[in-house]
């Protein structure tokens, strides 16, 4: 999305054009041409951005195909603006949940299995934002995704309270370009699973639709970043230059991909060259030059990768069952954590309250000793 503000210092660098952003100096680059899908001014919203690229691919998404939408650039860039919003410009996080469960509303014939879960890479260390105690999650070698919680959600409201209580504990901090600087990547994954409603044992078919709020790349010389903020940083940047290595490697159709390298490209592995379909909104700021160029040329990057997608369908063997039986028991588990929570916290309640009544009557026996012997003995309890 490209500001008014942004886009008239762009002119000054490149040439803006409905779809296409191409460079003044053509001999410094030879004469490359950057084509994009849109250019957004600052008069566009969210909602004209979500429904100009972002909601033909979430109905792909609920046709049973796997989606990633990226918001990258550099930081104070607008990103998570973009995937959050505000109260009077909803971002794509509220649209894209709208929209969802408008469509399992509207089919009466279907029945529907959404979870959602909420993860962050901070200093190359994955956290699950929905459990606190569920921290450093490990991937094994081949794995493509972590065991982070995954809650059961059946309206727009859960889906909102998951995504806010995980921002509660994102990491954010404050450096010279950004107030509310985002130090993780995060990833909002939604997996929605559905099958007719007349067959008990039919096919299930199955969808990913991950939200990412990727942090912007850092120069320590416009940050003056240092101790903490200079670690979180330089992880950040470490991150997205492995992502950059990978797009240029699918881009050029290597044989080997390094998705190893780090584990936000580990955990993008399917999205940038897999079985999915992927939207990348680059954001740009003129707060420095080089990594406003360095957006664009990131993003007309990605759009030589080539995806084969499919739908994904699952039958109702064994396997599928038992994973089902497996999320039961994990909720009934979870269900009985909350219940001896809940006992322990009445217990907890008692004893404050014992300790209240103790506290007072200290109080009074100190008042009355100020006041001399004539006072009288408190009795005892």
């Amino acid at each position: 999305m490209i500001h008014r503000e942004v886009a008239d210092g762009l002119e000054r660098l490149w040439n803006v054009r409905v779809n296409c952003i191409w460079e003044a100096d053509e001999s410094s680059r030879h004469g490359e041409v950057y084509i994009f899908d849109h250019v957004f001014n600052q008069e566009c919203t969210n909602s004209d951005v979500y429904g100009s690229v972002v909601k033909p691919l979430v109905d792909s998404f609920m046709e049973g195909f796997n989606a990633t939408i990226f918001a990258y650039g550099q930081t104070s860039s607008g990103k998570t603006h973009t995937i959050l919003g505000n109260k009077t410009d909803p971002g794509l996080f509220q649209l894209v949940s709208n929209q969802l469960f408008q469509h399992v509303a509207d089919q009466v014939d279907k029945r529907y299995l959404i979870r959602c879960s909420y993860i962050e890479i901070y200093n190359e260390k994955i956290n699950d934002l929905l459990d606190k105690s569920n921290q450093g999650l490990t991937m094994r070698r081949y794995q493509r995704k972590c065991a982070a919680r995954e809650a059961v959600v059946d309206n727009v409201d859960k889906v909102m309270e998951n995504m806010m209580q995980g921002n509660k504990i994102r990491r954010v901090a404050a450096t010279r370009m950004n107030e509310r600087s985002s130090r993780s990547h995060t990833i909002f994954r939604i997996i929605l699973e559905s099958k007719d409603a007349n067959q008990k044992d039919g096919p299930v078919h199955i969808s990913y639709l991950n939200l990412m709020d990727l942090a912007g790349s850092e120069r320590v010389s416009l940050t003056k970043a240092a101790g903490e903020r200079l670690k979180e940083g330089a992880n950040i940047n470490k991150s997205l230059s492995v992502l950059g290595n990978v797009i240029r490697q699918l881009s050029e159709g290597k044989e080997f991909i390094s998705y190893r390298d780090s584990k936000l490209t580990r955990l993008l592995s399917q999205a940038l060259g897999g079985n999915a379909k992927s939207l990348i909104i680059g954001n740009v700021t003129l707060a420095a030059e080089e990594e406003t160029r360095s957006t664009p040329e990131f993003a007309q990057s990605t759009k030589t990768v080539k995806n084969k997608t499919k739908v994904n369908i699952l039958s109702a063997t064994e396997e599928t069952l038992q994973g089902y039986q497996n999320l039961t028991r994990d909720l009934e588990t979870r269900l009985k954590k909350q219940a001896i929570k809940l006992k322990e916290m009445d217990k907890s309640k008692q004893e404050y309250l014992l300790e209240i009544e103790r506290l007072k009557t200290e109080v009074s026996i100190v008042g009355r000793f100020q006041m001399g012997a004539s006072a009288s003995t408190p009795k005892k309890n």
